[in-house]
C-alpha cells in the first residue's frame, strides 16, 4: 500500500520540479526517486559501515544526480557499500543554527547541582549511543578523583534499552551519581551548565550535539569515531580504554571559558556549497 501510494505521489509530481531533494534516506529518498525531474539530490547522513544504521533500502540511487554526504567519514562508509556511486557522492556538513542554541540554553531551569563536576550526554538511550558503558567509565573515574562528579543521561528510549542502563548503573551503585534526566524538549540549559559533554557513541554520521556543545561552550570528550575527528581537535577524541583518564584529567584541569565562534564561517561555507550544488 505504501509503495503504490508513493508511485502515485511520484507521477503527481513529475514534470513540476526543475530540482527534487531528499534531504535524508527511507521514505523520502524513495519518493523523490519516482519523480521525473531535471534533476534530483539525496542526502546521506548514516554510517552505512554499520549494517544498522543504513536507510537505502527500496531506494534506487541510480536515479539521483548526486549523493550528498553529511561528513567525509559518512562518504567513506557509503562509497564502501556502493563503489558504483562514487563519482556522484559529495560532502557537505549541516548547518549549525547557533542563535537558536545560544537562545533555547537562556530558557528554563535545570536539574544539576553546582557542587560537582557534572558530565552530561544527550541522545536517545539505544545501541547506537552506547550509553550503557557510562556506569562502568564513571566507576573508574570517581577511583581516581572520587565522590566529585556526576554523569547526566539526557535522553530516551525503549522500556528495555532503559532497563539494561538502570541495571548497570545500580550494579556499580551509582544510582546518585548517574542520573537519568529523561527526554527534555530543550536540552540546551544543561548542555550549557554541565562542566564536560562526553559522547560514546558506537557510530555517527555527523553528531550535531558536539557543534551544540561547541557553541554553548562546553569542553567536549568523544570516544573515537571517524566522524568525531572532522569536527574536533584529535587531543579530545580518545579509543574507549582511555577516556576514563582523559575525563580524570579534564576534571583536574584548572577551568578556562571557551568561546567557540566559528559557526558563522561554518555556515557561509555549507551555503556556498549547496548553491553551487544546485546551480552546477
Amino acid at each position: 500500500m505504501l509503495l503504490r501510494r508513493i508511485d502515485l505521489i511520484g507521477k503527481r509530481l513529475s514534470g513540476k520540479y526543475d530540482v527534487v531533494i531528499a534531504y535524508s534516506e527511507g521514505i523520502a529518498a524513495q519518493m523523490a526517486s519516482k519523480i521525473s525531474c531535471g534533476r534530483k539530490l539525496v542526502w546521506i547522513h548514516n554510517d552505512y559501515s554499520f549494517d544498522c544504521a543504513r536507510g537505502d533500502s527500496g531506494t534506487s540511487f541510480d536515479s539521483f544526480d548526486k549523493i550528498v554526504c553529511v561528513s567525509y567519514a559518512t562518504q567513506r562508509s557509503f562509497v564502501g557499500v556502493f563503489p558504483q556511486f562514487k563519482e556522484k557522492t559529495c560532502t557537505i556538513y549541516n548547518i549549525i543554527n547557533d542563535k537558536f542554541i545560544l537562545d533555547s540554553a537562556k530558557e528554563g531551569t535545570v536539574e544539576i547541582s553546582k557542587n560537582y563536576f557534572n558530565i552530561i550526554s544527550v541522545g536517545r538511550i539505544c545501541y547506537q549511543k552506547n550509553f550503557i558503558i557510562i556506569p562502568k567509565i564513571l566507576s573508574s573515574v570517581r577511583n581516581r578523583v572520587g565522590d566529585v562528579v556526576k554523569w547526566y543521561i539526557c535522553g530516551s528510549g525503549p522500556e528495555d534499552e532503559v532497563l539494561l542502563l538502570k541495571q548497570e548503573i545500580n550494579k556499580y551503585n551509582l544510582s546518585d551519581y548517574c542520573i537519568l534526566l529523561g527526554a527534555k524538549d530543550n536540552p540546551y540549559p544543561y548542555i550549557s551548565e554541565a562542566d564536560l559533554f562526553v559522547m560514546t557513541s558506537h557510530y555517527e554520521s555527523y553528531p550535531t550535539v558536539i557543534n551544540e556543545a561547541m557553541v554553548l561552550g562546553t569542553p567536549i570528550i568523544s570516544i573515537d569515531i571517524p566522524s568525531a575527528y572532522e569536527m574536533l581537535d584529535k587531543s579530545r577524541v580518545h579509543p574507549l580504554k582511555e577516556i576514563p583518564n582523559a575525563i580524570g584529567n579534564e576534571i583536574q584541569a584548572p577551568k578556562r571559558p571557551i568561546v567557540w565562534k566559528g559557526a558563522e564561517k561554518h555556515n557561509k561555507g555549507v551555503i556556498s556549497e549547496v548553491e553551487k550544488l544546485l546551480n552546477d
